[in-house]
């Protein structure tokens, strides 16, 4: 589990179950843990892009409502990661890739699928 800004985690499964102190956001179908919000993405092509701006929209209200929130998948490495560089744009204010950086700047094992790709252009 790496924190990205304050108050804003990415992890895996393991480290959500692990975690009572934060605000669980779930971003995938096949996780053995599910947390306090669950949005169903695939690790890979065929999501829809209304569940993924869900998804980020539960982690940005969260985090503006003062909680410490933790986004996960599986791994922690794609489609949890795409929702908080997506959330980042919006949080900090930033473009894409400058998230993107500050992501793998703390979590070098992120490795978005490029179906996300699109999304976190819009």
């Amino acid at each position: 589990m790496n924190e990205i800004i304050p108050r804003l985690w990415l992890g895996d499964w393991q480290s959500a179950r692990a975690s009572s102190d934060c605000y669980v956001v779930t971003v995938a179908v096949d996780s053995p843990f599910v947390g306090d919000e669950q949005f169903g993405l695939v690790d890979g092509p065929g999501n829809s892009l209304l569940v993924f701006d869900k998804a980020v929209c539960a982690v940005v209200e969260a985090h503006s409502s003062g909680k410490m929130v933790l986004v996960h998948c599986v791994a922690g490495q794609s489609r949890s990661a795409a929702v908080v560089v997506r959330a980042l744009t919006i949080i900090c204010g930033c473009d894409w890739c400058a998230a993107y950086d500050l992501t793998i700047s703390k979590k070098p094992n992120v490795r978005i699928h490029p179906a996300f790709a699109e999304f976190l252009t819009k």
